[in-house]
């Protein structure tokens, strides 16, 4: 038999799809909520609790709270795997927009 090989499909945005979702996610970043807990997490750095190094792998279990509001409304998980298709969808959406200069 022929082995065939599929690549996912990147989901395509318009780029004013784009600029609402990112106006959204910028909205739930926001929020107080979201403020005084990402306020609570830096803090936990500053005062010595957490290595600075382990920064960018706990903000992961911080963001996703906002991505919550936002993600799904658009077809995209609330998870990194998610925040990474929503990103690949952004640069098919801006190479098609530059495609079509």
């Amino acid at each position: 038999p022929d082995i065939i090989s599929v690549s996912p499909a990147v989901r395509q945005l318009s780029v004013a799809d784009s600029i609402k979702i990112l106006d959204e996610l910028l909205v739930a970043y926001n929020e107080d909520s979201f403020q005084a807990k990402l306020s609570d997490f830096k803090k936990s750095f500053i005062d010595g609790k957490r290595s600075i190094k382990q920064y960018n792998v706990l903000l992961a279990e911080v963001v996703p709270e906002a991505q919550l509001k936002v993600l799904p409304k658009w077809g995209f998980e609330a998870t990194s795997a998610g925040m990474m298709e929503m990103y690949k969808a952004f640069k098919s959406s801006e190479s098609a927009a530059e495609a079509a200069e």
